[in-house]
C-alpha cells in the first residue's frame, strides 16, 4: 500500500532486495577468505608435522649437528648438545664454540682451518661441560643460514674407535658375520 510519499533515493527498490544483494556480496567476499584461511591452517599443520619429524630424526641422530658463524653457535641439534654434556641446545646457541667445546690445541687448528676456508673431515679434542675431554671427528662445509654465510659442522665421538685401535682391534670384525649354508665356509675363503 502506497501512502503517497515517494520512497527516499537511498532505497531504489524494495529494502529486502537490497539487503539480499548486500548479503550475497558479503558471502562472495568472505567465502574465499574462509577457504584461504583453511588452506593456510592445513599448510601450517603440515609444516609443523614436518618440523616435528625432522626434529625427531635429528635428535635421534648418532652425531651432532651445529651451525656457526665465525665460531658463534647459531643453532645445534639435541644430539650435539648431549654429546657435549648439555641438556638442551639453547644452552649452547649464541655462545662461542671455539672457547666452549674445543681444547686449546684444537682451537688453534680450527681457527687456521676457518681462515683458509677449508672443509672436510678433521679429528679434534673436544671438551664436555664437566671439563672432560674426548676425541671427536668433525666435518664441516659452508651453507646459507637465514640468508647469511655460515658453516654446518657434524661431530661424532670416536672414543670407542680409538680404544679398539689402541687394543689392536679394528672396527671391522675379523671373523665372518655369516657362513655359507651349503658348505659352512665363509664366502671370502671359497675364492
Amino acid at each position: 500500500m502506497h501512502t503517497g510519499h515517494p520512497l527516499p533515493v537511498y532505497f531504489p527498490g524494495p529494502p529486502i532486495a537490497i539487503w539480499a544483494i548486500q548479503v550475497a556480496i558479503a558471502a562472495l567476499a568472505v567465502g574465499p577468505v574462509i577457504g584461504l584461511l583453511d588452506a593456510l591452517r592445513k599448510q601450517v599443520s603440515a609444516l609443523r608435522d614436518s618440523e616435528e619429524r625432522f626434529r625427531g630424526l635429528s635428535d635421534a641422530s648418532l652425531e651432532g649437528i651445529m651451525i656457526h658463524d665465525d665460531g658463534m653457535m647459531l643453532d645445534t641439534d639435541l644430539a650435539f648438545a648431549r654429546l657435549f654434556g648439555y641438556e638442551q641446545p639453547n644452552e649452547l646457541i649464541g655462545r662461542n664454540s671455539l672457547e666452549m667445546i674445543l681444547s686449546p690445541e684444537s682451537r688453534v687448528r680450527i681457527r687456521e682451518r676457518m681462515d683458509r676456508k677449508e672443509t672436510g673431515v678433521m679429528e679434534l679434542t673436544c671438551v664436555r661441560k664437566d671439563g672432560a675431554t674426548f676425541p671427536a671427528e668433525t666435518e664441516s662445509r659452508p651453507i646459507k643460514y637465514h640468508g647469511r654465510d655460515a658453516r654446518l659442522v657434524s661431530c661424532r665421538d670416536v672414543t670407542e674407535r680409538k680404544r679398539a685401535i689402541s687394543k689392536g682391534m679394528s672396527s671391522t670384525p675379523t671373523r665372518p658375520c655369516w657362513i655359507c649354508s651349503d658348505c659352512g665356509v665363509p664366502p671370502y675363503e671359497r675364492l
